[in-house]
């Protein structure tokens, strides 16, 4: 790896790390409050499958468009312009009171897009910066830095919950951070990163017949195929329980305030960094096996978390979750890297994210209409059901081990 390239990844690196920190603030200031304001509360779970939708239209896009632009203008002009949106949103917060929930789903719709785009930019980015053997490591670098992003996000949170009373102060400081991050990022894709783009040769397609040219390309590779899908469903579970099956879990089922679930969202963050140095050095090793267990012990801790919901038990298993939800991603992207070329890199993952939300509309459709988040007595029965869906997909990643993984992948 030259010096140019190892000074290009690390401010990518150091941009990423900020720009996540603030994004993940955000979300979670969104979440919370949009889950607790007496305006919003009572029909979250509406609102949270309506976005989902609409994220399922963007993830259609997101892949083909990070696969036919040039990924780091893309990402420049992205956050660009959400941060132009926030900072509208942010001055209305203040002027208006009145509508400071309007102003939350206005700035967290935008969010859920920016971050359709923003991940996949980064992930196709570094790997077109590396050669294969260093692919392992940079999923690893990032990681790191996306989950010391997700701590240090929920650490802030919990300080801004307890210094700043109101929810439009949260916001406002929030909203600064934010902006002085997409300073950084700015200043390092501009003058730090050079970027060798070269488009794909039918960059004018359609985005059903670029999703299509990834479809065509996972069918001839069935264990690949169910591989992408399963390990992804950690990745799943950790979008519900953030920004859905937590906030009402924390509130209903144990009582807490928002600094338990945001210390908790930490505390995930903590388990990824672990996770994250201990790959770094013993290697991903035998990534399927490993995915397969991670599947199965993390689906049996969410299952005895909802039986025997407390405090203390809640924060011991989400810096596990974090754990596991991080070394998911780093083998799961590592064995994609290794399979798939550059040039589809950016669809195929649009197709697994598609796909990931296609699902998660179906669940929340389903907490929607039984409002089994919305009642004390029943606000633990969402996370048992993800500790079921973990353990279906593990057996699924099991036959295809047995049955499918000699084929060529």
């Amino acid at each position: 790896m030259t010096s140019q390239i190892r000074t290009s990844l690390t401010w990518l690196l150091v941009a990423f790390l900020f720009m996540n920190t603030t994004q993940w603030l955000l979300f979670l200031v969104f979440i919370w409050f949009l889950n607790s304001l007496p305006e919003t509360k009572n029909w979250f779970d509406l609102l949270y499958l309506g976005i989902t939708i609409l994220g399922l239209y963007w993830s259609l896009h997101g892949g083909t468009i990070v696969d036919r632009f040039p990924r780091r203008k893309l990402l420049m002009i992205a956050v660009s312009l959400y941060s132009l949106v926030l900072v509208i949103g942010t001055i209305i917060a203040f002027v208006s009171n009145s509508a400071l929930s309007y102003v939350f789903v206005g700035l967290f719709v935008p969010l859920t897009i920016l971050a359709t785009i923003f991940y996949p930019s980064i992930y196709a980015l570094g790997q077109s910066m590396v050669s294969p053997q260093w692919y392992a490591k940079l999923n690893i670098w990032i990681e790191i830095s996306g989950q010391i992003a997700a701590m240090s996000s929920g650490l802030i949170s919990t300080v801004l919950f307890e210094k700043f009373a109101t929810p439009e102060k949260v916001l406002g400081v929030a909203s600064l951070l934010f902006i002085g991050s997409v300073i950084v990022m700015l200043v390092a894709l501009w003058k730090f990163i050079t970027e060798t783009y070269i488009p794909p040769k039918q960059s004018t397609a359609s985005v059903f017949d670029r999703l299509r040219d990834a479809f065509t390309f996972l069918k001839k590779r069935p264990f690949l195929f169910i591989f992408g899908i399963t390990s992804y469903m950690i990745f799943l579970v950790t979008l519900l329980d953030s920004f859905y099956v937590m906030p009402a879990f924390v509130d209903r089922v144990l009582n807490a305030q928002g600094q338990v679930y945001t210390f908790s969202e930490g505390l995930f963050g903590a388990g990824a960094v672990t996770v994250a140095l201990l790959l770094w050095k013993f290697g991903t090793g035998n990534i399927p096996v490993r995915i397969l267990i991670l599947l199965f012990t993390v689906g049996i801790s969410y299952v005895i978390l909802g039986l025997m919901p407390t405090v203390a038990l809640l924060l011991i298993l989400r810096f596990f979750f974090g754990f596991a939800n991080g070394g998911a991603r780093v083998m799961r992207l590592t064995y994609l890297f290794h399979r798939v070329p550059n040039h589809l890199i950016g669809r195929v993952l649009g197709f697994f994210d598609a796909f990931n939300v296609f699902l998660r509309i179906l669940i929340i459709s389903f907490f929607a209409i039984t409002g089994l988040s919305e009642s004390p007595e029943t606000a633990h029965l969402p996370v048992i059901f993800n500790g079921t869906i973990l353990i279906i997909s593990g057996i699924i990643l099991l036959l295809a081990l047995l049955f499918l993984q000699r084929k060529s992948d």
